[in-house]
């Protein structure tokens, strides 16, 4: 598939990551942090290039991203409806994914 410029060099990123976690585990890294996380729209959209980038692995309950995906929430309007997007967010997740279970029981 054909990437535009910057959607392609996301997905460059991503596979320089991949290659670290490969070579030396998660070790010196963090999460993906999505910048003016507005909905769900902009989470989804990093586990898509993520996907291109190699960072989702198979586990037993399906497909899970390899680093947390954490969203940064710097409107007051994605604000008021960050526990919406948060709950849309969890419930389409793999109970794989490492960053859900950590937030959940953090949240819980």
């Amino acid at each position: 598939m054909h990437l535009e410029e910057e959607a392609a060099q996301a997905v460059a990123l991503f596979r320089m990551l991949r290659a670290h976690l490969t070579r030396h585990g998660p070790e010196g890294l963090g999460p993906l942090i999505v910048s003016n996380t507005r909905g769900l729209a902009d989470l989804l959209a990093v586990y898509l290039l993520a996907r291109e980038g190699g960072l989702l692995v198979e586990t037993a309950d399906g497909l899970a991203c390899e680093l947390p995906i954490t969203p940064l929430f710097e409107s007051i309007g994605a604000l008021e409806r960050s526990e919406e997007i948060l709950d849309a967010f969890w419930r389409i997740r793999s109970p794989g994914d490492r960053c859900a279970a950590r937030a959940r029981a953090k949240w819980s």
